[in-house]
């Protein structure tokens, strides 16, 4: 039987053709019982842009920036704010590369004279804008965004330890760095410092453990 590459959660370090199928199949299956958790518990723009991301769609940046369609994708978000429009944004959002959103935000806001999250709060409302604005913020600036959630999560009375481990984990390997360097930048104060006095005990030295270092 042949040996393909090592795939990451078998046993061994190679893969038979069967295990390999058992993993993409595992993931097929998530993938499916998240679309149907979505369509069971959502409704509306909401449910159409939680599930164009659940289907990872988003278009991988080329290295060049096609101006022509920045400025198209401006001109459909100004004129996608009436009834029915909503696919609009969502399309938008979901299926084009950071890259270029980025300069789609920066000339909507030149057209306009007001950043996008303006017209987001005029037109939606509850979760679907918290959902697009959340996008907005991811896109703009990802450390930023991760930093604010990290300073919200050891704002309250007892510390959201589940966000605090969830984002200290998955990016750890990626922009942490620039996550404790946007949260020192903004907040005034360490992230590792703010874990020190917000956190205790055996979570603590976890959690400064997955942080790595004191920001001087």
């Amino acid at each position: 039987m042949a040996l393909l590459p090592y795939v990451p959660g078998t046993s061994s370090h190679y893969a038979t053709p069967g295990r390999t199928w058992q993993c993409r199949q595992g993931t097929v299956d998530f993938q499916v019982e998240a679309e149907e958790d979505i369509k069971s518990e959502t409704s509306g723009i909401l449910q159409e842009l939680l599930l164009a991301l659940a289907k990872g769609g988003r278009e991988s940046y080329s290295g060049i920036i096609d101006y022509n369609l920045v400025e198209q994708d401006v001109q459909a978000l100004k004129q996608a704010e009436g009834p029915s429009t909503e696919g609009t944004w969502v399309l938008i959002f979901t299926q084009r590369n950071p890259e270029h959103l980025v300069r789609v935000f920066d000339q909507y806001q030149r057209c306009t004279g007001h950043e996008l999250e303006k017209t987001v709060h005029h037109l939606f409302h509850g979760d679907a804008q918290a959902a697009l604005l959340s996008l907005a913020s991811v896109i703009k600036n990802t450390p930023l965004y991760f930093a604010d959630k990290l300073h919200q999560a050891l704002q309250d009375l007892k510390p959201n330890y589940r966000v605090l481990m969830r984002i200290l984990i998955s990016r750890s390997e990626t922009d942490l760095l620039s996550i404790r360097a946007e949260f020192k930048k903004k907040f005034g104060k360490s992230l590792y410092s703010s874990l020190q006095e917000a956190v205790k005990g055996d979570c603590q030295s976890a959690l400064l453990a997955l942080c790595r270092a004191e920001d001087i």
